[in-house]
Order: C-alpha cells, then structure tokens, then sequence
C-alpha cells in the first residue's frame, strides 16, 4: 500500500470512532443498562417485580439513583417508594416513529411516512443506575397529590 491510501484509511478509521463515541456517549461503562421496549404512546410503568423478574439486583441501588435513557438523552420519571423501597417508576414513552429511518433513503422526499417506521414499531428505553441522586425526575404538583 502507498501512503496516501493509508492515510486516508487512517483518517476514515478516525472519523468513525470519534462519531460512534459521541453518539454513544451517555452510556457508562461501570453500569448495567436494561432495555425496555415500548410501542405505544403514553406512561409506562416498571414495578419492583418486574425488575426482579428481568434479573435486575435490585438491593443494588437506592430508587433515586435510577435513571432512563432515550435516544441517549435522559429522560424525566416519577418514582413511588415505600419506607424507601421502590414501588414503581414511571415515564413517558412512545414507540418508534419514522426518524431514523430517513438514512435508509437516497432523497429524504422518497421517505413514505415520517411518523411512521418501516423497520420496527417499538422504541428502546434504557434502564440504569448510578451513584447520584440529581438524575432527572418530573416534579410533584398539588394536582398529584388530591
């Protein structure tokens, strides 16, 4: 090989780690994640049981040090405890729409259905948990408490 194909293999090799590191940055490498599939719009709750049914530890962890990912954003959830011992959580989820699938198309115009993916309905969430208690969280209203 001359030079300037290895250089430019090199360069490519650089440029798709950098890229694949940024997109999957909010994943740490000290926690576990679990996937929760969603296919419908509106409040999925997670019980206590149905994490110890997935094999989660859950005595490994306080309910404020749970979070959830999106599409690798954080997103906000609402927690019920007993003495300190997880009910539930809660959050917003939607299945999955037809953003991603816009790269599978020569001329974005040719895409069918925008709100609406070719591939699969459900979205991924992730289930995790980490050592600090500021994670993302809906605040509490007068409304939730009536």
């Amino acid at each position: 090989m001359n030079r300037s194909l290895l250089y430019i293999l090199f360069l490519i090799l650089s440029i798709s780690s950098s890229y694949s590191q940024s997109i999957n940055s909010w994943i740490k490498s000290d926690q576990y994640y679990y996937k929760i599939g969603v296919a419908n719009e509106g409040i999925i709750r997670v019980s206590l049981s149905n994490l110890t049914a997935a094999g989660v530890p859950t005595s490994s962890f306080s309910p404020e040090n749970i979070q959830v990912f999106s599409n690798g954003q954080e997103i906000p959830i609402k927690i019920s405890t007993s003495s300190g011992v997880l009910n539930y959580f809660e959050f917003y989820g939607k299945g999955n729409d037809g953003s991603f699938d816009i790269d599978l198309y020569t001329k974005p115009s040719a895409q069918t259905n925008p709100f609406f993916s070719q591939i699969n309905d459900t979205a991924a969430y992730f289930f995790t948990w980490n050592n600090q208690t500021n994670n993302r969280r809906y605040a509490e209203t007068a409304f939730d408490n009536q």
